[in-house]
């Protein structure tokens, strides 16, 4: 997987160097691998979802690195999860926490924006950042 990206990568080697062992390192981490593994039931993954919305009056354009969407027998979405990916290099807890306040604004208007793409209540999607550098999870 990582030869197949470095393969279709247009940048330069070194970064492709540094993003592969921080891929490597991450993936060592057993809170990283639970986040990224497959919830049971009927689920759908999004990865690198380019959206644009109107929210609150105001356009809005993003992408959403990761979403899991878990649907009910219907095949409607029950909830979802949102992934966002952090490549910042943390310290440690404290500088942890600092950096999911400032993330926080976004990941709340990409729940909002995903809420309504998705027809479910905010209160259904779940926050969540992944710090690649440390391997680390915040739940917001």
């Amino acid at each position: 997987m990582i030869e197949e990206w470095q393969d279709g990568s247009s940048a330069p080697a070194e970064i492709k160097q540094r993003a592969a062992a921080q891929f490597r390192q991450s993936m060592a981490s057993g809170e990283v691998r639970q986040v990224l593994s497959r919830p049971e039931g009927d689920v759908s993954l999004w990865r690198e979802k380019h959206f644009e919305i109107v929210l609150e009056d105001q356009w809005i354009t993003g992408v959403f690195d990761r979403v899991t969407i878990v649907r009910g027998p219907d095949g409607r979405p029950l909830r979802a999860t949102i992934l966002d990916f952090k490549s910042n290099e943390v310290a440690d807890d404290a500088e942890l926490a600092g950096l999911t306040e400032h993330y926080r604004p976004q990941l709340r208007l990409y729940g909002k924006a995903l809420a309504r793409m998705l027809r479910i209540d905010p209160s259904q999607v779940t926050l969540r950042l992944l710090f690649t550098y440390s391997g680390k999870v915040a739940t917001l």
